[in-house]
């Protein structure tokens, strides 16, 4: 299982914006080893914490053991039901460091996130195992390939026998939308690149919201995020994360007429001992700089 991926499956964000919602799992599957049930004649209800055991070796003192529970319909689309993943440093306890043995056998068990899944009619289940999972897990210190180790793997898989009741709650109450206008509309994305030249793979996440303005009150909010997320398959060393923030606000008029600014940038780098945090924040009111502040932190790599 000699499987380094980048991840693609998506995250929970606050907005909800559809480029954060997990895709179809078919790339990601690819470069993990995979294990397929039958197809399930009545389909399945699923509730509880799906559960990995196996026996498992590393090739270094290091490494990190990642499995998803997929739902694989019949024309093959894998769609993510839940995910878990295991600093195998800590792999005993989660307050003591122990790290593996190269080359020797570990029994590991591996929970993932508790969830609740009706899987459909004819569908199958797949569990998808894999050594690392970036940008979603930080990369380890080496480049840590896991072999799965002959014995008996299973899957603990909760399942709810409970028959199917309708909604038992009234639909929900909310207060009315607050009124806005668009002034300009959110491009909110999701890119993997590889820099052909240097093996890098990039994770490119685009937050950008959009300019709107609150009619109530003429409040205008302008906001975009990018983070870029950069590693090599075969250098953690070269592992990195580059955050950039900028929210505007402003109210236009003959009174009460203002206009801020703030950009914050954010640089997370490593080697095998050490993370590097460079951060920096700069705000505006108007064209003029009312704040500038910066920060270095050197942050001693432990478990990670």
């Amino acid at each position: 299982m000699a499987a380094y991926y980048w991840r693609t499956a998506g995250r929970v964000h606050s907005a909800l914006v559809w480029s954060r919602l997990p895709p179809d799992q078919r790339r990601d599957d690819a470069l993990s080893l995979t294990f397929d049930s039958e197809p399930y004649a009545h389909g399945l209800d699923i509730l509880g914490q799906p559960c990995v055991s196996l026996t498992l070796a590393s090739s270094e003192a290091c490494g990190q053991l990642h499995a998803r529970l997929c739902d694989v319909s019949p024309s093959g689309e894998s769609a993510l039901i839940t995910y878990g993943t295991l600093n195998l440093n800590l792999r005993d306890d989660a307050g003591t460091v122990t790290p593996p043995i190269p080359g020797e056998p570990m029994q590991v068990r591996l929970a993932m996130d508790l969830i609740g899944y009706r899987l459909p009619k004819g569908h199958r289940l797949r569990v998808a195992l894999s050594s690392a999972s970036f940008p979603l897990v930080w990369s380890p210190k080496k480049r840590a390939d896991l072999t799965l180790k002959a014995g008996t793997p299973s899957l603990e898989l909760p399942l709810s026998k409970a028959p199917y009741i309708s909604m038992p709650f009234e639909p929900p109450e909310s207060a009315p939308p607050c009124p806005v206008k668009k002034l300009r509309t959110g491009h909110p994305k999701r890119t993997i690149s590889e820099d052909v030249g240097s093996g890098e793979v990039s994770v490119i996440i685009e937050d950008d919201m959009g300019d709107i303005q609150f009619l109530e009150h003429g409040l205008q909010v302008e906001q975009y995020a990018k983070e870029t997320y950069t590693s090599h398959p075969d250098d953690a060393t070269r592992t990195r994360a580059d955050i950039e923030w900028v929210y505007r606000a402003r109210r236009e008029g003959e009174k009460n007429s203002f206009a801020v600014t703030v950009f914050s940038r954010y640089h997370l780098r490593c080697d095998e001992h050490m993370f590097y945090l460079n951060a920096e924040q700069h705000a505006y009111e108007d064209d003029k700089l009312v704040s500038d502040k910066s920060w270095q932190r050197e942050i001693p790599r432990t478990a990670v």
